[in-house]
């Protein structure tokens, strides 16, 4: 039960933000300073660990909040790890705050919360070493490029590094952002658009 209130909580905290942001660009009083860049796509992922990895597969939403500041970006992910476990799941829910320059490389942080399940019929309850606990929350500092195709089209290719693990624990995700257009004006209010 508990695990569930937290999660509300962060979802009340991460909506309360977005409703937030949404105002800021509604009342900016100049029109160039009032963009938001909206983008969704898909990745590839693989996570290390000292000589082992695991593959999955993920989706993200970008929102960059230029009027903010420049290049400043909101980043919501889900990745999925296909364990080398019978009957095992490894999912992760989470966010990042991401800055970009004039250039295509971009660094930030995030975090996620982590649920890794083990099969009910296991013999064995007791974990094995290598596997995760059941619910974690994760913090990491990432790094990435973004490669422009088209201006709707954006290749990706991004590291994340697990904050307080050892240094063999690290994502390596490579997708493909989609957007609906390069940059659009919020509305400010009838007549204005």
């Amino acid at each position: 039960m508990e695990l569930f209130a937290r999660a509300r909580s962060f979802g009340r905290a991460v909506l309360g933000g977005l409703v937030a942001i949404g105002a800021l660009a509604a009342i900016a009083t100049d029109p160039a300073a009032a963009q938001l860049r909206v983008s969704a796509g898909g990745h590839a992922l693989y996570q290390s660990q000292i000589f082992d990895g695991t593959f999955g597969f993920g989706g993200r939403a970008d929102i960059e909040v230029g009027f903010i500041r420049s290049g400043l970006t909101l980043v919501g992910t889900y990745d999925h790890l296909l364990p080398d476990c019978d009957g095992c799941s490894w999912r992760g829910i989470g966010g990042q705050v991401i800055l970009a320059s004039q250039s295509p490389i971009y660094v930030g942080a995030g975090a996620s919360h982590q649920r890794f399940r083990r099969p009910a019929d296991r013999p064995d309850p007791e974990p094995m070493a290598s596997e995760p606990p059941e619910d974690d929350w994760v913090f990491s500092l990432v790094a990435g490029v973004r490669v422009p195709v088209l201006p709707v089209i954006v290749p990706y290719v991004e590291f994340r590094q697990e904050v307080g693990s050892d240094l063999n624990k690290q994502i390596i995700a490579v997708g493909l952002m989609f957007s609906p257009s390069r940059a659009r004006v919020a509305p400010r209010g009838p007549g204005r658009g």
